[in-house]
């Protein structure tokens, strides 16, 4: 699909060759994976352990339509605060 990261890497002349492309986009695959993966269970751990943060969040999304989600305010800040908890670099937060 035209404009994703994976199209941007393909289509990418700093690249000398394929090997070099489908290294970067096998990286990316398994580091974002990972990345996120650990993110999204330690929020919901949060979220688990607050049951009123979790109503709330869950309520602000039912108030809206799921295409709308990633302009959900409440989201944003439930997603921040859980990375700011739990940064995924060993070297922790700034």
């Amino acid at each position: 699909t035209k404009g994703t990261i994976i199209d941007c890497i393909m289509t990418n002349d700093a690249y000398e060759n394929d090997i070099e492309r489908a290294a970067d986009i096998t990286t990316l695959l398994i580091a974002g994976h990972d990345t996120t993966a650990y993110s999204i269970a330690w929020i919901l751990k949060e979220l688990a352990k607050n049951p009123n943060e979790q109503r709330r969040l869950r309520d602000s999304l039912r108030s809206m339509d799921p295409k709308d989600w990633g302009r959900c305010e409440y989201l944003r800040k439930v997603i921040k605060e859980g990375i700011r908890l739990f940064p995924v670099s060993p070297g922790g937060s700034i």
